[in-house]
């Protein structure tokens, strides 16, 4: 692999960032203090809102890619995100973009070179 300079990176990250579109909230899942008792559930916390990103479809799902959830049948479909190379992001976090709620699956950390954060995620459709 060729060498990169610093320089060179930077630009590219610059080109990465003008091309970064959508803006995401990123969540990640943990225990949360219900206030009038005291007591920890589950719940989701925000990790970063107005994170500049961009979202694309990778395959809409048919039938072979079918998930029972609560006895209804959920197509699933997947989706790339890219991010600035320093956003904090993590598998089994949740984005939302647009309202619609997507989780992540895979970061693809050895194709980018550094120069941004490539994400797989999945969006349940029922």
């Amino acid at each position: 692999m060729p060498f990169v300079t610093n320089q060179l990176m930077a630009h590219i990250r610059s080109q990465v960032s003008q091309l970064l579109t959508d803006t995401c909230t990123i969540e990640r899942n943990e225990e949360v203090t219900d206030n009038r008792y005291g007591s920890k559930k589950p719940g989701w916390v925000v990790v970063a809102s107005s994170v500049a990103c961009r979202i694309n479809l990778l395959n809409r799902s048919n039938q072979s890619l079918v998930e029972v959830m609560g006895g209804q049948e959920a197509m699933l479909d997947s989706y790339q995100l890219v991010l600035a190379y320093d956003v904090t992001i993590d598998r089994d976090y949740r984005i939302t973009v647009n309202g619609v709620t997507y989780f992540v699956t895979r970061i693809e950390s050895q194709l980018t070179n550094s120069a941004f954060k490539q994400v797989l995620l999945t969006r349940k459709r029922v």
